[in-house]
């Protein structure tokens, strides 16, 4: 039984409920399985319910709602409670929410938190949008080096409730600034009276608070955490991003990096209809442009089309084989790029590696393509032609598909943005003139 019907039977069971039944069932439930019940139901009444739930549970649930029906859930509830709500939630999402709202909404917010709260957030809101100080949480566990074992399991007993990531405790001076970190297991382990300097790690694995989510994405994965600490540039902590919130960016990225494979943006695909049309338009235009000189090109061989008919049959596997060779090389690039495993230097390298896997699969793809073209057309030398015309095809598409990122890249430009219409469009002009070229001058001098 998993956790989508369990789901999906409360949002059955709840406009059969009486209000006060329903709400309690929502608030007994898992915050994600209360949130995907109120998103099923009726709209009225999801927000009728909402608004009965007692702000600690409202504000577990409200995380877990996409930014958009977190503005409408929370203008579902008065300005009081729904302070008391942000007030509740991890200043990370509480930060989020509010760069959502409309300004006048989130400044109500805002002016009507106590002081220490909304200086919390707002010092959240200070750091630019995709960086790892937009993505940090302020609530961490902190103790000092001269704290004894004893002191410092109640200092997390005090400061539990407010942090996500009690499974690391870190380590400041008198100056806040980030010395160590312990685990709960050396903790648990130490004698009483032992203090923390004599049980405390000093290499931990820090970002600054400018430092890009990519690249924090790319520490995670690599040093393999749970959570990750943030300092000022003076080393002073000031939050702590978890494995949540990284793998909240690492689906983020992925699907930038899929739409902008198709020439568009998330952005986009959620604006008005205009909107979308010209963010699309120019790579359409480019692929127009880069068909017209494909056209052009084949024109140029009318004659050996005329002699021989039946090299228009093979020319769309070609194309369409190439094509499709380049865009999974482009993926596997673009995706390299964006996690860090690949930089402008690690071209020859990349060169190396696709071109042997490109050769292998350009022969295999020849061999077959050359024993269809003979047992259609009974023609060996067409055969033969047309299978080396699929290699030298892929193994230009090897090239191009490496080529065309890395030059992307070292110009400052995003290779997911381009690479895949520029890629496409281009292999159907060289495909067909190497196809073309071949054919003309060793079947029809």
């Amino acid at each position: 039984m998993n956790d989508r019907s369990m789901g999906m039977r409360l949002a059955d069971r709840l406009p059969h409920m009486a209000p006060a039944e329903a709400i309690r069932s929502l608030e007994q439930a898992r915050p994600a399985d209360a949130a995907e019940a109120l998103r099923e139901i009726e709209a009225p009444v999801a927000r009728l319910l909402f608004r009965g739930l007692r702000s600690e549970s409202a504000a577990l649930i409200l995380e877990e709602f996409p930014p958009e029906l977190q503005e409408t859930f929370l203008a579902a509830v008065p300005v009081s409670a729904a302070t008391d709500v942000v007030e509740r939630m991890a200043s990370d999402d509480a930060a989020d929410l509010l760069q959502e709202l409309p300004s006048e909404r989130a400044e109500a917010l805002l002016d009507a938190m106590a002081p220490e709260e909304a200086e919390r957030i707002e010092s959240l809101l200070r750091w630019p949008e995709g960086t790892a100080g937009a993505l940090m949480a302020t609530e961490t566990i902190v103790v000092r080096e001269d704290q004894t074992i004893v002191e410092t399991m109640e200092a997390i007993r005090r400061q539990h409730p407010e942090s996500d990531s009690a499974y690391y405790i870190y380590v400041v001076d008198e100056g806040r600034r980030l010395t160590g970190v312990l685990s709960l297991r050396d903790l648990i382990t130490a004698p009483p009276d032992a203090r923390n300097r004599s049980i405390v790690r000093r290499d931990v694995h820090a970002v600054e608070a400018t430092t890009d989510q990519e690249e924090v994405a790319r520490r995670f994965g690599k040093y393999s955490l749970l959570a990750m600490p943030v300092t000022d540039g003076d080393g002073r902590l000031l939050g702590v991003v978890t494995v949540d919130d990284v793998a909240d960016v690492v689906r983020e990225e992925a699907d930038e990096d899929a739409y902008r494979l198709a020439g568009s943006t998330p952005e986009a695909e959620q604006a008005a209809p205009l909107r979308r049309a010209v963010i699309r338009l120019p790579w359409v235009l480019v692929g127009i442009g880069i068909e017209i000189v494909a056209a052009k090109s084949l024109s140029l061989f009318a004659g050996s089309l005329e002699r021989l008919l039946e090299l228009a049959y093979f020319l769309p596997v070609l194309n369409s084989m190439a094509g499709n060779f380049g865009i999974q090389t482009v993926a596997t690039l673009v995706r390299a790029f964006a996690s860090g495993e690949l930089e402008t230097r690690d071209f020859r390298h990349a060169l190396r590696r696709e071109l042997g896997m490109a050769g292998l699969v350009a022969a295999v793809c020849g061999l077959v393509i050359t024993a269809v073209v003979f047992g259609w057309e009974r023609s060996l030398p067409l055969a033969l032609v047309t299978g080396g015309a699929m290699v030298a095809a892929l193994v230009v598409a090897s090239l191009l598909a490496v080529g065309i990122p890395f030059l992307l890249v070292r110009f400052g430009s995003d290779p997911a943005v381009a690479s895949g219409p520029v890629v496409t469009t281009s292999l159907d002009v060289v495909t067909g003139v190497v196809y073309m070229s071949l054919t003309t001058f060793l079947l029809l001098r």
